[in-house]
């Protein structure tokens, strides 16, 4: 090749992760409202559970086995608080075990608060658009934190807190379902004000018990594109989602402002006793979204043959690992540091999975070598199922009862045992 590089080693210290539930989330939860929204959710969106098929032996053997050190799963709310003023100490139980496990065998974790899901009650009693919210979300984890931390190594407060806000209170898709702006300011300040006071409280618990552990939340991120190149109105709509739906929730903790507002056509939010309240932000990136001037803000992937020929996964999103690569340098303007915190590609197609990896992962090399300040990366599943709609780098095999590597997960364990990737796939 003419002495030309062949490999690329990634920052020894840089974070590799893959992402799992330690538990499955209760009948507590609020699967009906999802439902009755038209969503599979959560059992279409996290990998099948431990007691179902498998073991969280079984996963640690695998981490091991691939050379994976740490592993992203949430702490479902409707487990450890199924009622207003219940807690279940036997679910908290459940979780330590479990953590201790990943800690004895090296695996750290970072652990989501807020992954999507709440209990059944929190939306009949404690929206977030309601002022006791903060305090009713705060309470549970202020007795199960000070438990949980000597197991985690990181903390994420809330999971895609943009995809959210906007999915439940603007568009109407997520529960509890509205659609009204000013709903939608009111549920943006509240949740922010409950990061901030995670945020201070992790940070005093560590100090008082001895531990330095990173805080962020995490943003749903994509490329927006013009779904017509010759037409000024879709540039400037491609450019105002990318303001509105990422940028905004950046400002938030740089400058203690949110443009969202203005959007909403809603009296400006107060957020600066935000700023600074935040170690690093976690993006997850799955695909790039084609925009038109007269369309309603886009929450879906909306492929447009006629200007992009990206692959589509079985979700429908249209992948883009050039689009991984702009989305992070977009955010690097703020000089927050960042980690990819869920990514990845459901396909039958394992060739095509393993190729969208490597392609993801050299966008990320090219990031890195761009001076983005990128700390770490998880792939969003770690095996298959009828649920994960085969997005997971693992199979389960029932006949020898143990996680098998798929094709991409070779290519991904291989990566992540070296640090280094080949520049050619």
């Amino acid at each position: 090749m003419g002495g030309s590089k062949r490999f690329y080693t990634f920052p020894r210290k840089f974070k590799w992760s893959v992402s799992c539930s330690l538990t499955p989330p209760k009948l507590a939860c609020d699967w009906h409202l999802w439902k009755q929204l038209g969503h599979d959710f959560p059992l279409s969106l996290w990998p099948p559970h431990f007691h179902e098929q498998t073991s969280i032996e079984a996963v640690i053997d695998f981490l091991k086995e691939a050379h994976i050190s740490n592993l992203t799963c949430p702490l479902f709310l409707s487990d450890i608080m199924p009622t207003p003023h219940q807690i279940n100490t036997d679910a908290i139980q459940v979780y330590v075990n479990r953590l201790r496990q990943l800690k004895t065998h090296g695996i750290s974790v970072t652990l989501i608060l807020h992954p999507f899901i709440h209990p059944t009650w929190f939306h009949e009693q404690t929206p977030w658009h309601s002022p006791s919210s903060v305090e009713s979300f705060l309470r549970p984890f202020k007795q199960v934190i000070p438990i949980l931390m000597p197991f985690v190594d990181q903390w994420i407060t809330f999971n895609e807190m943009n995809a959210w806000l906007f999915g439940a209170y603007f568009e109407g898709c997520f529960p509890p379902g509205h659609m009204n702006p000013h709903l939608t300011a009111m549920a943006c300040r509240n949740i922010i004000e409950c990061h901030v006071k995670l945020y201070d409280y992790l940070k005093q618990t560590q100090l008082k018990l001895g531990f330095d552990q990173s805080v962020g939340l995490s943003l749903h991120t994509s490329y927006f594109y013009p779904s017509r190149k010759t037409h000024l109105g879709d540039w400037a709509k491609a450019s105002f989602m990318t303001r509105v739906y990422q940028q905004s929730f950046f400002d938030i903790f740089k400058k203690g402002t949110w443009a969202g507002t203005r959007y909403l056509k809603e009296t400006p939010i107060d957020l600066n006793f935000a700023k600074g309240a935040l170690d690093f932000m976690g993006l997850t990136y799955f695909s790039q979204t084609a925009v038109k001037s007269q369309a309603d803000m886009p929450f879906k992937a909306k492929p447009s043959p006629s200007i992009s020929k990206s692959p589509l996964s079985l979700l429908n999103w249209e992948s883009s690992p050039k689009g991984l690569y702009k989305v992070l340098k977009q955010c690097a303007t703020y000089k927050i540091p960042l980690y990819i915190c869920d990514n990845s590609f459901p396909s039958l197609n394992e060739q095509a999975k393993s190729r969208v990896v490597h392609q993801n992962l050299f966008q990320i090399k090219k990031a890195l070598e761009n001076k983005v300040p990128l700390k770490g990366y998880c792939y969003g599943a770690l095996y298959d199922s009828q649920q994960t709609k085969h997005q997971g780098i693992a199979s389960w095999d029932a006949h020898k009862r143990r996680l098998m590597l798929n094709k991409s997960g070779i290519y991904y364990s291989g990566t992540v045992k070296t640090n280094t990737m080949m520049l050619h796939a």
